[in-house]
């Protein structure tokens, strides 16, 4: 049959997988986006034949003590056939022209960091049907910034489960309330997933299901119609390199930008203003992880001192503060208090609060356990520690994207900045309170800041 084929190549931030891939699973409720995914030419990769795994009884024997032996009844079980799927209608749609179900910088994984944004990962294949009486959606992506893929599920239009992917991988069979999906290994035997529609639950499989049939080319389960068709990450995704070589204001300040967010923006996207000849602001102009930055000038060095970000109905102020970024305490209250009165969604876990920072963690690697208030982050030539402290409400464990500290990696301009403080203040050093947060704010400062040492 006639089918649709996207990829994408755009540029962005590396985040390369090693392994298989990380399950993050989703019970969680978020709007339905209508943005359509920018998508380009898909080239099928062939099939490639792979071991059967058949669960087979072998022949059971009966003798009857009545019976001479040349009268021996032998009975055999046949292979048992693939579990009818309980859902109907399942079709492919046209990739360019289905809407994506992950909203803006829905959590995709947390190791390497990754949430979904229109300019890192592309739709590539898409399913709908129905099952209980709810619609469902099987899309995968392909990252463009990155060789990986990404599967995503949701019901009803809510996103409820996403699996990162580092090698080949195709929709092989509806059975249940699931759908299988093959995993190529190279030079590994497939691993196979059982991705719940209804609830979102990903379990590994021992092996193909009962009855797979691996020279079917046809999507088993279902009514023959829809082919099974591979799919690979896409090796030549590489990382969108800006030059900035002016020697403007603007030039001057996005590079900086760049370098202490780890982002790509050009001049372009953005316009300065100055109330000094001392200070300047740089605002986006389109959407992006922050919406202004403040700056002032030391000694012929531009120095960031604020970014501004939204988060929720929010307006968030973070300080930088030498080697951190991070709100001042009275904002920490009053984030957590904000998050927390919302209903729980998929931007209230840890990785979504990485994405809810103006930094751009895409990515990044963790070093270390993960779900803890301080988690730390390998990305690119940083070693970063992201600040996600907890809160508790309604049964529900909300992340607040507080701020960050460079533990190695600051960038130059930065670390001028805390060479000048340092020895401002040698001869008299501050005194200091540490919060119930572990949050140290200084008495010669209104805002705080975190203690930098390792987690």
């Amino acid at each position: 049959m006639m089918k649709w084929t996207s990829l994408v190549w755009a540029l962005g931030a590396v985040g390369f997988i090693g392994g298989m891939g990380v399950v993050v699973e989703q019970h969680l409720t978020h709007p339905k986006t209508s943005a359509t995914s920018i998508s380009s030419p898909k080239t099928a990769v062939p099939k490639k034949s792979a071991t059967t795994v058949l669960e087979q009884t072998q022949p059971i024997t009966a003798t009857s003590p009545t019976l001479p032996p040349a009268q021996v009844l032998t009975t055999s079980t046949p292979p048992r056939t693939m579990v009818s799927f309980r859902g109907h209608g399942v079709s492919e749609t046209n990739p360019d022209l289905t809407p994506v179900v992950l909203p803006r910088d829905f959590p995709m994984a947390s190791n390497p960091v990754e949430f979904y944004t229109s300019n890192n990962f592309a739709l590539a294949e898409s399913f709908a049907g129905t099952i209980q009486g709810e619609p469902f959606t099987v899309q995968i992506y392909s990252g463009t910034t990155a060789p990986v893929l990404a599967l995503a599920i949701a019901n009803n239009g809510t996103p409820i489960a996403t699996q990162i992917f580092g090698a080949p991988i195709a929709i092989a069979a509806f059975r249940h309330d699931s759908v299988i999906v093959e995993a190529d290994s190279p030079n590994q035997a497939p691993v196979w997933y059982a991705c719940n529609l209804i609830t979102g639950a990903i379990r590994t499989l021992s092996g193909a299901p009962a009855g797979f049939n691996a020279n079917s080319p046809n999507i088993q389960g279902i009514p023959p119609g829809l082919l099974r068709n591979t799919i690979s990450p896409n090796n030549s995704a590489s990382v969108l390199q800006v030059n900035i070589t002016g020697s403007s204001l603007e030039d001057t300040l996005v590079k900086e930008v760049n370098s202490m967010l780890l982002t790509s923006i050009t001049p372009s996207q953005v316009m300065v203003s100055q109330t000094s000849s001392g200070t300047a602001v740089l605002s986006a102009l389109q959407p992006t992880r922050w919406q202004s930055i403040a700056f002032k000038n030391q000694g012929g060095t531009w120095v960031p001192t604020q970014i501004q970000t939204q988060v929720g109905s929010m307006t968030l102020t973070y300080d930088v503060q030498g080697n951190a970024v991070v709100l001042p305490y009275p904002e920490m209250q009053a984030v957590q208090k904000n998050i927390t009165l919302g209903s729980y969604s998929a931007l209230d876990t840890q990785t979504g609060a990485l994405a809810r920072l103006p930094i751009n963690l895409e990515g990044a690697t963790t070093v270390g356990t993960i779900n803890t208030a301080k988690i730390r982050l390998q990305d690119q030539n940083h070693t970063l520690v992201a600040l996600t402290y907890e809160a508790h409400a309604n049964g529900n464990t909300f992340y607040v994207p507080i701020g960050w500290y460079w533990f190695t990696g600051l960038p130059s301009f930065l670390a001028s900045e805390v060479s000048a403080q340092a020895s401002t203040s040698s001869s008299t050093p501050p005194s200091s309170t540490t919060s119930p947060n572990g949050v140290v704010s200084s008495s010669t400062s209104t805002s705080l800041s975190t203690t930098p040492s390792a987690p």
